[in-house]
Formats: structure tokens, sequence, C-alpha cells
């Protein structure tokens, strides 16, 4: 039996999200995927999620009931599904990883929810997206 992992997408953007996030500290980010058990899954795997990879002293407190990772140098990643784009309002993010982005349901999550809230610009806001393309 062959153990496939995948061509690495998601590790490469999880890598880059808790790279930017300690780089930057006193900053708030976000993990957009389609639902929240796929967000869940982005801070939780095994082999991709960013509680599993960050540094062990990068991670302080992961809030699995509100979706929030926070990290020691006071930044916070917020995990939210891009199934409620109404959880994107009122946030400051720095920057986002967009999971998945073809297999969102709405595609106004991405112009109504996602770009108003990349506005600290301190950081010039930035995002990554991992999506599978549908045919």
């Amino acid at each position: 039996m062959v153990d496939y992992l995948g061509f690495g997408k998601s590790r490469c953007a999880a890598e880059w999200l808790i790279r930017e996030a300690s780089e930057h500290p006193n900053t708030e980010w976000a993990v957009v995927a389609p639902t929240g058990f796929d967000s869940r899954k982005c801070a939780e795997d095994l082999n991709i999620g960013i509680i599993n990879i960050a540094p062990k002293d990068l991670v302080t407190k992961y809030n699995r009931t509100l979706g929030d990772i926070y990290l020691s140098n006071k930044s916070i990643i917020h995990l939210i599904s891009a199934d409620k784009s109404d959880r994107l309002r009122g946030f400051n993010l720095a920057g986002a990883w967009c999971d998945e982005l073809s297999s969102w349901r709405y595609p106004d999550t991405w112009h109504l929810g996602l770009l108003p809230t990349l506005r600290v610009n301190e950081v010039n806001p930035r995002v990554v997206v991992t999506t599978t393309p549908k045919s």
C-alpha cells in the first residue's frame, strides 16, 4: 500500500501562515476553509495542522470552540468557515490562508467577507490560496 500525502499545498500554506504570524507580533490572521470542520482540520491535522507543525513555544493556547490559535508573540490565528462569511465582519486581518477556494459554497465570501478585513497596512496584507481545481 502506498501512503499518499498529496502534493504539499496545505503544508506549504500552513508553514507560510506560521512564519508570517510569528514575524508580525500583535496581528490577526485567518484560515478560511469551506466548512468549520475543514478550518479545524487546517489547525489539527497531524501532517499539516498549524498546532502540530508550529514550533512548540509559539502556540500558547488553542481554543477549539472559538476557533482561535494564540501565539506567544500575541498574534492570533482565527479559524473561519467560508460557509459563514458574516463571521469575517469586523476583523482587522494582516493576512489569511484560504483553503480549497474552489469548494467555497458562496463566492461572496471572498469579495464581501474576506477582502474588507485585510486592512492592517503596516504589514501589507497578503493571502495565500490553496485549492484543488475543479474541471
